[in-house]
């Protein structure tokens, strides 16, 4: 659960990549989840990062730390 993931003072940015499904708004999802939480957003340096990852009909959902990541750049 993303409460539990995100701690109160956490920063945190949302990434969401779609391949074969475009129908899928990108900024309505990411508002959608966004507005879920009480947290700052910092798209430069969050502490943490909700990445979805949309394939056809399938759903992936990570939660990474900062550390998890090896090129925030890439996100």
């Amino acid at each position: 659960h993303s409460k539990a993931f995100i701690k109160e003072g956490d920063s945190f940015k949302i990434v969401l990549k779609r391949r074969k499904h475009e129908k899928i708004e990108r900024n309505n999802v990411i508002e959608r989840i966004a507005n879920l939480l009480n947290n700052k957003v910092d798209l430069e340096n969050p502490d943490k990062v909700i990445r979805l990852e949309v394939l056809g009909n399938f759903c992936g959902v990570s939660f990474l730390e900062r550390n998890d990541i090896i090129r925030i750049g890439n996100l």
